[in-house]
């Protein structure tokens, strides 16, 4: 038993550390090294977004399509959130929908950035209007 059990856990361990390869209906490949939507270049986000948009905003595919990006920028939320004094929610007023497309937006305009740093931008321009006491 024990043998099956290391066997398990170093097949986990190896795997960890693995890039993990989804294919949507289309059979293009989203490639994720660890780092997530936020290493992404923004070609290949607008690319997605399209992809997605085929789909039509709020069906399930357009769900599971845009899903990675949505997590993302849910997790810099509160993250940012966090860890910024007098601030309890940098995108105050704007749903995660909305978040999503000023991104998309944005990478059209700057094709040699990645993800990440098109949420950045969106925070900067989102801090004067963030909600700075939590109720």
């Amino acid at each position: 038993m024990l043998g099956r059990v290391s066997l398990i856990a170093l097949c986990l361990a190896f795997s960890c550390g693995m890039p993990a390869n989804a294919a949507d209906a289309d059979g293009i490949v989203m490639v994720w090294l660890g780092q997530g939507a936020g290493a992404l270049e923004c070609p290949r986000v607008v690319s997605f977004m399209t992809r997605a948009r085929v789909a039509a905003t709020g069906t399930l595919e357009y769900s599971i399509k845009t899903q990675g990006f949505m997590n993302f920028i849910a997790g810099f939320q509160t993250a940012y959130n966090m860890q910024t004094s007098q601030t309890c929610d940098i995108f105050s007023g704007i749903s995660a929908q909305e978040a999503l497309e000023w991104t998309e937006n944005w990478c059209r305009a700057n094709p040699s950035q990645n993800f990440g740093i098109g949420v950045s931008a969106l925070a900067r321009e989102r801090y004067p209007q963030r909600s700075t006491a939590c109720h």
